[in-house]
């Protein structure tokens, strides 16, 4: 089998990747099951309990921010609910879809939402390299 060639940006990245992967960093071990603790160890959710549970934590986590911070907007009290979730999921392809669009919310809010001018530079600088890394990692997925 002939290798492709490998251009300069991938002559960087590659490397990084590779080092990732062994430090076993990303082992996936939050599930679902994080948000019901009281469930036996072992014992897993069905797709419906999923649901239930996530659209449960959306809509209590949001009524809580909202309460809170009043002031925020919708788009980043729902990217930080998107980004825990990220973090739950067991799936890697799946935090990675799921911090795509924590990220784009993100995005959203700083640039067309709430415009706050430079202020905005630093986490919309920060959330365009999350939500770029996380895209390469996702098209590179092989589950």
């Amino acid at each position: 089998r002939r290798e492709q060639p490998v251009g300069p940006p991938l002559r960087f990245i590659e490397p990084l990747v590779q080092a990732f992967d062994r430090s076993g960093l990303d082992r996936g071990d939050f599930r679902w099951e994080f948000l019901v603790p009281w469930l036996t160890e072992g014992d897993e959710l069905s797709r419906a309990e999923e649901a239930i549970v996530g659209a449960t934590f959306i809509v209590t986590a949001l009524a809580l921010q909202v309460a809170v911070d009043p002031e925020n907007t919708i788009s980043d009290n729902l990217s930080y609910i998107f980004f825990f979730l990220s973090y739950a999921i067991g799936n890697s392809i799946g935090f990675r879809l799921i911090a795509i669009v924590a990220s784009a919310f993100e995005i959203f809010s700083h640039l067309v939402e709430k415009p706050q001018g430079v202020s905005d530079l630093v986490p919309v600088t920060y959330n365009v390299l999350f939500l770029t890394i996380n895209s390469y990692y996702a098209l590179r997925s092989d589950t």
